[in-house]
């Protein structure tokens, strides 16, 4: 099975909240924080 690029967009409240960042700011074990980081190739904005 061959990989596909994704084009990952964050939701941004009307208040300029980003409830994903604030869950991923929740998570308490940086090693998961880190993997879902690198497996979405987001840049560690958080």
């Amino acid at each position: 099975m061959e990989v596909q690029p994704r084009d990952v967009q964050l939701y941004i409240t009307v208040d300029g909240r980003i409830p994903f960042a604030e869950w991923l700011e929740s998570l308490r074990d940086r090693n998961i924080r880190a993997k879902i980081n690198q497996r979405m190739a987001l840049p560690d904005l958080w």
